[in-house]
């Protein structure tokens, strides 16, 4: 079992985009259980997505003790994101997103701005809105995807919306302010990868999927570091450098050099995959 410490912020009146979301509601109970007084979350259509509906109700037990409240919001609408930075949020987890998977040449701007708009303008949004109030958010985290390090087919939109919330994220530190951008690997139980029945595929390109009390630990030690980007995928490392087939990106190097690119034979059992942070 997984030791977790809590949220190493000082926040104590936090927003969650995306927060009937799996994730959200995950790190929303997780927040609560870390001390935070007063937590919103923020959702677009107010459902409680699949696999959130146990953290849902763990919220719900802990509203007795905490103030927790559920709001239609779309932050990428500069009215709903000025009004949360208004209301004295004093930090803020993004962990919204939409999938419009396509292959690369029937990507449209459709796919496109589906994606872009719940992941990289409203983090924008958020940004602006707060620099504009002078509000100096304590705690200002993003949940960009492993898709923007890696690269994922048929995610090419996405991993462009990802990778502008890992740049927002550096430019937030180059000014002094708070700012750490996530890129998550799949979950197991909750947030996007549930309803795609990924895991599978995952593990035959050297990924695994990650764990509740993983990523809430893992999210512990980013918030303690001093990192902009930081990315949590467990990941077989024979397996995905065998498949790269010695074309190795610079940025991996050193993880090769630890192991010896192998692809598996058939029907033989993988060995647990290592999370890297």
């Amino acid at each position: 079992r997984v030791q977790t410490l809590g949220c190493p912020s000082s926040a104590r009146r936090l927003c969650v985009s995306g927060g009937t979301g799996g994730l959200g509601l995950l790190f929303g109970h997780w927040l609560v259980q870390s001390g935070v007084e007063q937590l919103v979350l923020l959702s677009r259509k107010g459902t409680v997505a699949q696999g959130g509906l146990q953290h849902c109700n763990k919220l719900q037990g802990s509203a007795t003790h905490h103030s927790v409240g559920v709001e239609l919001s779309d932050v990428a609408m500069e009215r709903d994101s000025n009004l949360a930075v208004e209301r004295g949020m004093t930090g803020l987890v993004h962990s919204a997103g939409v999938l419009a998977d396509a292959l690369l040449p029937n990507q449209t701007q459709a796919g496109l701005q589906k994606v872009w708009g719940p992941k990289a303008t409203a983090a924008w949004a958020m940004h602006r809105a707060g620099c504009e109030a002078n509000s100096r958010l304590e705690l200002f985290v993003l949940f960009s995807s492993v898709a923007a390090l890696l690269g994922n087919p048929g995610q090419a939109n996405y991993a462009a919306a990802n990778a502008c919330l890992d740049a927002l994220s550096h430019e937030r530190q180059e000014q002094g302010l708070a700012g750490t951008s996530v890129q998550w690997g799949a979950w197991a139980g909750v947030g996007m990868a549930v309803a795609s029945g990924v895991e599978e595929q995952l593990r035959g390109q050297g990924m695994g999927v990650v764990t509740e009390e993983q990523g809430v630990q893992a999210l512990e030690l980013a918030l303690q570091g001093e990192e902009a980007v930081v990315g949590v995928v467990p990941l077989d490392w024979s397996v995905l450098f065998g498949l790269m087939q010695g074309a190795v990106p610079s940025f991996l190097t050193a993880f090769a050099s630890k192991t010896a690119p192998q692809l598996p034979k058939p029907g033989q059992t993988q060995p647990d995959a290592e999370m890297q942070l």
